[in-house]
């Protein structure tokens, strides 16, 4: 039986997938990301992320979302997501509401004294 750590979420993509791109989206939250924001006319990419070599425990992901304005977003395992301004600033969200909250709202990834 395959358990998390075995990259077991796969068959979530395999199950959900009906374009090539979306075979990228291993896991459920990720899935949540690629949803809401189509669900609100939100533009981005998927792309690739490299791969490397991962513990059993590391499930961050194999994608990364691209929005407007170099901006782009990825899921960090238990961390939740990581948005990055594409100035260097990073900053996290603990769930997919709050990312779509952030990149919903104008200039919401200008950089922030907290990054």
């Amino acid at each position: 039986m395959a358990r998390q750590g075995d990259r077991g979420e796969s068959r979530v993509a395999l199950a959900r997938a009906r374009t090539l791109k979306e075979l990228l989206l291993e896991t459920e939250p990720e899935w949540r990301l690629y949803e809401e924001p189509r669900a609100r006319n939100v533009t981005f990419k998927l792309r690739a992320q490299t791969p490397r070599l991962r513990t059993e425990d590391d499930l961050r992901a194999r994608v990364r979302f691209e929005l407007d304005g170099d901006c782009s977003v990825v899921w960090a395992g238990a961390a939740g997501f990581v948005m990055r301004d594409g100035i260097g600033g990073e900053r996290s969200a603990p769930t997919v509401q709050a990312v779509i909250d952030t990149i919903t709202r104008p200039s919401s990834l200008d950089p922030a004294p907290n990054l």
